[in-house]
């Protein structure tokens, strides 16, 4: 376990340095948190804790992306797998765009297969 700390240990260069004003990492191994670090404060000045919620805006998406096509690559999931079987807070939402998505969906199927 300890050999996750080493890298884990740049949060606290970054805020050190001014790069950053909090972080917080964890590293997941077989469904199980097996190292943590946080550092700074958060933006209404408390210190980063384990539990602290950061505000990702858009670079949430590219992450989002990255994992579901890992996951579809391992072969856990399906790009036609909805939404509502992952998340299951979706199953309420109407889909406002219906076959507009569905479109996009079988364009972007062409290019990546």
């Amino acid at each position: 376990m300890s050999d996750f700390f080493t890298p884990l240990e740049a949060i606290d260069d970054w805020v050190a340095e001014g790069a950053v004003r909090g972080a917080s990492a964890a590293v997941w191994h077989r469904g199980e948190i097996v190292a943590t670090r946080t550092a700074g404060v958060a933006r209404d000045e408390c210190t980063v804790a384990d539990d602290t919620l950061f505000a990702l805006a858009s670079v949430s998406k590219p992450i989002t992306a990255t994992a579901v096509l890992v996951a579809v690559d391992e072969g856990s999931l399906s790009l036609d797998t909805p939404v509502a079987l992952v998340v299951p807070e979706f199953g309420e939402v109407e889909d406002p765009l219906g076959d507009e998505v569905q479109s996009q969906l079988e364009a972007f199927r062409e290019k990546v297969t």
